[in-house]
């Protein structure tokens, strides 16, 4: 299923913005800049909404009948549940491929960067050995924090 739907954004006094579904209101997050919030608002939207049954997913309120505080903005952000889950089985079947690639780095970057043999990290990417599922989660998070 493919629908925009309204997101606000409201200014942090640190200089991020504080994102917020209007009709999803559990859909919260924010980011440091506006295009970074704007990305997280698409991925927050998504994960909400990507199992749940078509008929159980909001209308989007028309951006015209939404009231705003003064500074907030809204943007209207793409809900995509089928290019989501394919995005999701992806990550599920090799997370640390997954974030590897959509950091940018090949193989020996990735090796070079957690100080690891390069064999395993082929490994690793062939899927025919991974660190237990814990350890997969920290090194996920450890290439989208560098």
């Amino acid at each position: 299923m493919k629908r925009d739907f309204p997101i606000i954004f409201t200014p942090d006094v640190s200089g991020g913005y504080t994102v917020q579904g209007y009709d999803v209101p559990n859909c919260i997050t924010e980011g440091e800049t506006l295009e970074e919030a704007e990305y997280m608002a698409e991925d927050a939207l998504n994960a909400l909404l990507y199992l749940e049954e078509e008929d159980k997913i909001p209308t989007p309120t028309p951006v015209d009948q939404i009231p705003l505080e003064k500074g907030q903005i809204i943007r209207m952000i793409r809900l995509d549940t089928e290019a989501y889950a394919k995005e999701m089985e992806k990550y599920n079947a090799n997370p640390i491929k997954y974030a590897r690639e959509k950091k940018g780095w090949n193989l020996k970057q990735l090796a070079d960067f957690l100080h690891a043999p390069y064999r395993t990290m082929q490994d690793w990417n062939s899927g025919e050995h991974f660190p237990p599922r814990w350890i997969q989660e920290i090194i996920v998070e450890k290439i989208y924090s560098a």
